[in-house]
């Protein structure tokens, strides 16, 4: 092979090799940034609210309940069955517990 072919093949080689590092690290950084946005330290939402007569929680908006619990909403204030109907949302596991205790309680 001739020298020039050898230099243009060794050339190509190496900006190959280049461009495939940074499309693989290009992917990483997207990786990275997706798994940061579903990990469990990712704020999490909670709504407390009426499901089939009882008082559940949901998290993050899902359609189907994390926790439900024995107590009936049918029992409670109207007030209070209009706040749960509604959907009563609490951004952290403090007030998340407080309002679960003072309902079904």
């Amino acid at each position: 092979m001739k020298y020039e072919t050898k230099k243009t093949i060794a050339f190509f080689a190496i900006c190959f090799l280049i461009l495939s590092t940074l499309f693989i690290r290009l992917n990483i950084d997207i990786e990275k940034k997706e798994t940061q946005t579903t990990s469990p330290y990712h704020h999490t939402q909670y709504t407390v609210k009426d499901f089939n007569g009882r008082i559940a929680v949901f998290e993050n908006n899902n359609t189907y309940p994390q926790s439900i619990y024995d107590s009936y909403t049918s029992v409670l204030p109207e007030d209070d069955q209009k706040r749960l109907r509604e959907g009563i949302v609490v951004s952290n596991t403090t007030d998340l517990q407080r309002i679960i205790e003072d309902y079904t309680s």
